[in-house]
């Protein structure tokens, strides 16, 4: 149970000719939890939860760097494509703020075949991707990303590339007929 503040006890005196009553309790809870004035005409929080000055619980949104989203994620799958078998387990997170979004991921693949040397592939990437809002009907979406992988033979793969994609919404679509077709359709 949560001790009432000195300010709530003292109120409560002045107030009340009796305490502790239950009313005096509960208008000493009051204003202890910011909801009531005391006399002086101060109404603020003096028990409950403390927000975080630093640390992983420190009100981010207020730092520069905005609030942080951090999303780790595991996947193993198998399949099966005519004789060869494929197996992927992948390992990676992706983290998140104001700035976009950075994702790490790293992946084993192992392909086998009866009668053949399993082909067993490892790759590492890097993406990055930042949706920039452009006026209320825009959205101009950015991304890049670099990567290499390396195989059991000896093959080496190294990848890097940007993209950029500019989307609208519109709220009143058109319309679209064939000519010589039933056929009528809006985008």
């Amino acid at each position: 149970m949560t001790k009432l503040c000195a300010r709530g006890k003292s109120a409560a005196k002045r107030k009340f000719k009796v305490y502790p009553s239950a009313y005096a309790n509960a208008y000493a809870s009051k204003i202890c939890a910011g909801k009531a004035k005391d006399p002086s005409g101060v109404k603020r929080k003096d028990w409950g939860p403390k927000k975080a000055k630093d640390g992983i619980f420190a009100d981010v949104k207020k730092k520069f760097i905005g609030p942080i989203r951090v999303s780790p994620n595991v996947s193993q799958q198998s399949s099966v494509e005519g004789k060869v078998k494929s197996d992927i387990k992948s390992l990676g997170v992706g983290v998140g703020t104001k700035f976009g979004n950075l994702n790490f991921r790293k992946s084993d693949t192992t392909e086998s075949m009866s009668g053949y040397k399993d082909y067993k592939t490892k790759e590492k990437s890097v993406s990055y991707d930042k949706k920039i809002k452009m006026g209320k009907k825009y959205e101009l979406s950015l991304g890049a990303n670099t990567g290499k992988s390396k195989s059991n033979t000896g093959f080496k793969t190294k990848t890097k590339g940007v993209s950029a994609t500019l989307t609208g919404y519109f709220s009143k679509g058109g319309g679209v007929a064939i000519k010589g077709t039933k056929f009528k359709g809006i985008f």
